[in-house]
């Protein structure tokens, strides 16, 4: 096989259960550190974590630094149950972008 036929993997990352704002501060400072010292990072997320907006909030910045570094973020399997309703409720399920719905439900994308 040649060099380019080899794609790196993504760096995996299992966070906690509880993703609230409580926790809100270390989670931003953990993503931003796993960034920066790899080109891909891949999250997993507990089936049953507790989250809530600060969780959303997050995570949607630690997309824009990313791509702003010119690196891949993403999460191993689309969006929970739970996680699809507090995306819900917040609002964000509402004229999402494709690349939103790329990240948070896998659609459109092989991961």
């Amino acid at each position: 096989m040649t060099e380019s036929a080899h794609e790196p993997s993504p760096a995996p990352l299992e966070v906690g259960k509880n993703l609230t704002i409580a926790h809100a501060a270390t989670l931003r400072e953990l993503l931003l550190c796993e960034l920066e010292a790899r080109p891909l990072l891949e999250i997993t997320l507990p089936e049953d974590a507790e989250m809530d907006l600060s969780f959303i909030q997050v995570m949607e910045s630690a997309r824009l630094s990313a791509a702003l570094q010119d690196k891949q973020f993403s999460m191993r399997t689309p969006a929970s149950a739970n996680l699809m309703r507090v995306l819900e409720r917040a609002g964000f399920t509402t004229d999402m972008t494709s690349e939103s719905r790329a990240f948070w439900f896998h659609e459109g994308t092989i991961q």
